[in-house]
């Protein structure tokens, strides 16, 4: 008998990153967990979308999924259901609400940041279970933060850009950063892309001891500083490919302990940094129930 033969809702997911796609669909959350999903390289929009969501009808055999969720790199107009103003080329504008619409009619859709649906992943199943405030960050080519108060994806008229705050620059710091709209916010001076402009290799080809890894903890331990002051998180999940870094979250903790100075108590106050513990299958596990909540919303039997 097929996992797809039972009676819960079928649900067909996306993890749509800058780099790649991941498509999966399934009932439960294990399908998403244990499954081997699909992946192949994001291109354009259109052919994009037309892949992973074809992708979903083959692997469904015929039965349309009831909701679609998606975890998109951003920034996100949510009430629209499409992408914002990317930089990416060839994604401004592009919308999940009608690509999703067209492929599955009457099928609802949940749309979520990529990080924002990584945060309800580790909350449901890992590293941020049992918190009331809990966010998940990641380092890699860009900067993202994903926040949950109190069992719920923290989304307003729009969601977090934690990437996006302005950050202090660091004395002696020239780089004019790296970000099309702000240069020198967060991810324009300590995401993957910053430390491959300011140095000229790649993050992965610099040595332990360059000088790029504490210029790097000074940005994210003030950043991290920034976000106990503002949403007080119990815990905070970082992750992505900058943190694979030897010793990097300690040096990070460090200094945010330092921003705070004494009017926090440390680490008495509660905040921890820890890694996530779902892996690569944060986001799809978190948009599975991004759209199992967007079901019971509407009534979904």
């Amino acid at each position: 008998m097929s996992h797809f033969d039972h009676d819960e809702p079928l649900v067909g997911v996306i993890e749509a990153g800058g780099t790649w796609m991941r498509c999966g669909v399934g009932r439960r959350v294990e399908d998403f967990v244990a499954a081997e999903l699909a992946q192949f390289p994001t291109t354009n929009a259109a052919e994009s979308m037309r892949r992973a969501l074809a992708w979903i009808g083959d692997a469904a055999s015929g039965k349309a999924p009831v909701a679609v969720g998606v975890a998109s790199f951003g920034p996100l107009d949510l009430a629209a259901g499409s992408v914002a103003r990317t930089p990416k080329a060839g994604w401004r504008a592009a919308s999940w609400r009608d690509r999703v619409k067209e492929a599955f009619p009457g099928a609802v859709l949940a749309l979520a940041t990529d990080v924002g649906a990584a945060a309800v992943g580790e909350l449901h199943h890992g590293a941020l279970a049992g918190t009331e405030v809990g966010v998940y960050m990641t380092v890699g080519t860009g900067i993202g933060a994903g926040i949950v108060v109190r069992g719920r994806l923290l989304q307003g008229r729009g969601h977090p850009e934690v990437g996006h705050v302005l950050v202090a620059r660091e004395a002696g710091d020239t780089f004019p950063g790296c970000c099309p709209f702000h240069r020198d916010c967060l991810e324009g001076l300590a995401s993957g892309e910053a430390i491959s402009k300011r140095f000229g290799r790649p993050a992965a080809e610099l040595p332990d001891d360059h000088v790029a890894w504490d210029l790097e903890a000074r940005y994210l331990g003030g950043a991290i500083a920034n976000l106990q002051l503002t949403v007080s998180p119990e815990r905070i999940v970082i992750g992505g490919g900058v943190l694979s870094r030897r010793d990097l979250r300690g040096h990070i903790r460090a200094i945010a302990r330092e921003r705070l100075g004494d009017y926090l108590e440390w680490p008495a106050f509660g905040l921890e940094l820890v890694d996530p513990v779902l892996g690569r299958a944060s986001a799809v596990v978190g948009a599975f129930h991004l759209a199992r909540e967007a079901l019971d919303a509407v009534g979904h039997d």
